[in-house]
C-alpha cells in the first residue's frame, strides 16, 4: 500500500491512537530511530535516518566551513535562486553565506523572498539587502510554484532541529533561563503539559516513553532538559519541516527544487558531534554558533543575545491548507488520509 508522507492539516484532525497526544505538530512526528514504530501515522521515511547520520563519516568541518560548503553547492548548480529570508537567524545564515562567498556577477541570479516582517525582526542587514538585490526583493506571500518553474528555492529549514527546538521558549517561560541545563526528568513534564495542553497526563506520559526509547541511538546520554527537546526535535520533525511548504500550496509538481539550507549530512553530524556548542549557559544563547557566524560577517554586537522568533505562522494565516501528502507526493484528501491512521502496539515501550 502507498504510504504517507505527512499529514499536512494542522487543525482538522483524525482521532489517531487515543494514547497519544493529537496536538499540532507533535501528531505529525515521523520518527528517524524506530522507522515505522512509534508515529501515529503510517509514514513512509522520507529523509535521512538517523542510522544515516550515525554513518556518515565525520567531516571534522565548522559550522562556517559547513555553511560556505552548502553555498558553494548552490553556486555549482548555476540556477536562478530564490531564497526565503525571514529575517530569522537560520535563514540569515543561509543568505549571509551566499553574500559573502559569491561575487557580484554570481549574486545577480538570486532573489530574495520576504515580507515586512523580515525587515522588522533584522533591521540592522536590510540596508544590505536592498543594495545588493534592489529590484529581486519579491512578497513572501505570493505563490511559490511558479518561481520553481523558472529556478530552485531555499529555506532555512531544519536549522531548529540541527540546533534544539523552539520548546526552548516554553522552559525559560514555565521554569527560567538556566533550567535548560537541569536534569530533563525535573523539566519537561512539565514544559510538554505547557506546549501540548490540552493532552491529558497519561498522554504526555505516554509520549514522553516513545521518545525516550529511541535513546539508545543518541552518541551520548541525554541528561538535560535541551538534551532531550534537540533529541526529540532531531528525531522526530525533519520530514515535517522538510515538506511543511506543502501545506499551503501543491508544489508537488517541482517539490525537488526545494531546499532546505540545513538539510546536509554534514550539519546534521555536526549536531550529533558538537552538541556543546548549541547553546551556552542559558536559553538565551540558543543557536550559539550561528548567532556567531552572523556576528563575524555583519559585527553586529547585539546579535549574540537575539532571541529566536518563529516565521512561518506568519504565511499559515494567508494560505489555505492541505491536508496530506502521500509519498509520491500527491496531495490526498481527508477522507482520503483517514487509511494510514494507525492503532499503535498495545506493548509499545
Amino acid at each position: 500500500m502507498t504510504q504517507l508522507a505527512l499529514y499536512l492539516h494542522p487543525n482538522i484532525k483524525h482521532d489517531i491512537d487515543e494514547r497519544f497526544p493529537n496536538i499540532f505538530p507533535f501528531d505529525q512526528m515521523v520518527n528517524r530511530v524506530r522507522i515505522n514504530e512509534i508515529d501515529p501515522y503510517n509514514c513512509k521515511l522520507m529523509v535521512d535516518s538517523i542510522q544515516d547520520i550515525i554513518n556518515h563519516f565525520s567531516c571534522n568541518l565548522s559550522f562556517e566551513e559547513i555553511a560556505f560548503k552548502r553555498a558553494d553547492y548552490f553556486k555549482s548548480l548555476n540556477d536562478k535562486i530564490y531564497l526565503q529570508y525571514s529575517g530569522g537567524i537560520d535563514s540569515t545564515v543561509a543568505l549571509l553565506s551566499i553574500l559573502r562567498s559569491w561575487d557580484k556577477q554570481e549574486l545577480e541570479r538570486v532573489n530574495i523572498l520576504c515580507s515586512y516582517q523580515s525587515i522588522k525582526e533584522f533591521p540592522g542587514f536590510w540596508n544590505e539587502i536592498n543594495h545588493t538585490f534592489k529590484g529581486r526583493i519579491i512578497s513572501s506571500f505570493n505563490n511559490f510554484a511558479p518561481y520553481l518553474e523558472q529556478g530552485i528555492m531555499i529555506n532555512g529549514e531544519v536549522g531548529d532541529q540541527i540546533f534544539g527546538s523552539d520548546l526552548i521558549n516554553i522552559i525559560e517561560n514555565v521554569f527560567d533561563k538556566e533550567s535548560i541545563h537541569k536534569p530533563w526528568e525535573d523539566i519537561i513534564p512539565k514544559t510538554l503539559s505547557v506546549a501540548l495542553f490540552p493532552a491529558t497526563k497519561p498522554q504526555i506520559k505516554f509520549f514522553i516513553q516513545l521518545i525516550c526509547s529511541t535513546f539508545y541511538a543518541c552518541p551520548f546520554p541525554i541528561k538535560t532538559a535541551f538534551d532531550w527537546i534537540w533529541w526529540y526535535n532531531f528525531t522526530t520533525k525533519v520530514q515535517h519541516v522538510t515538506h511543511r511548504l506543502l501545506m499551503m500550496e501543491d508544489l508537488t509538481k517541482n517539490f525537488d527544487k526545494i531546499y532546505p539550507f540545513f538539510y546536509t549530512r554534514d550539519f546534521q553530524k555536526w549536531s550529533m558531534e558538537n552538541h556543546d556548542l548549541k547553546v551556552g549557559k542559558t536559553s538565551k544563547s540558543y543557536k550559539l554558533e550561528a548567532k556567531k557566524f552572523i556576528h563575524k560577517y555583519l559585527n553586529d554586537e547585539n546579535y549574540l543575545d537575539k532571541p529566536k522568533i518563529g516565521s512561518l505562522g506568519k504565511l499559515w494565516l494567508v494560505r489555505e491548507k492541505n491536508f496530506a501528502v502521500d509519498e509520491h507526493y500527491n496531495i490526498i484528501s481527508f477522507k482520503q488520509s483517514k487509511k494510514y491512521v494507525r492503532k499503535l502496539n498495545e506493548n509499545i515501550n
